[in-house]
């Protein structure tokens, strides 16, 4: 809604729906970054239905074994971050539809704040969604 209001858009339907799925894409990096620091509250803040899918609870989240965290948190970290790609990459299409304005990186700035969150989706991908790998700190 800040951008909203430091941009003075009020009726352009596709701008919000953009802005909209732009957001979701966000929240979900959020909720990855979030995951391993939630672990040492004792705590997990991923989707409920997401995790009941995977059969992730946050007593069986950790191979105590080997010390390392089980392949059911990289499948749905894997699976939460197609979404938000899938997000982002429903808000970039719709760039196309925005209207034109007199300031040519008038949407260029509005959108630069998505940059780092598809940097995160490609960082996940290169560590195979080990949201513990040491790069994602």
């Amino acid at each position: 809604m800040v951008l909203r209001s430091n941009l003075k858009i009020d009726d352009n339907k596709d701008f919000f729906i953009m802005l909209e799925k732009a957001s979701r894409a966000c929240g979900i990096v959020e909720a990855l970054r979030m995951v391993p620091f939630d672990l040492q509250l004792y705590k997990l803040r991923l989707p409920l239905d997401l995790c009941e899918g995977h059969g992730i609870s946050i007593r069986n989240l950790w191979d105590r074994v080997n010390g390392t965290p089980r392949n059911e948190l990289k499948d749905a970290s894997l699976e939460l971050s197609s979404i938000g790609r899938r997000y982002l990459i429903d808000a970039a299409s719709l760039q196309n539809q925005l209207p034109k304005t007199t300031d040519s990186g008038f949407w260029y700035k509005a959108l630069l704040s998505l940059t780092e969150t598809e940097l995160y989706f490609e960082k996940l991908e290169k560590v195979d969604f080990n949201v513990f790998h040491r790069s994602m700190r």
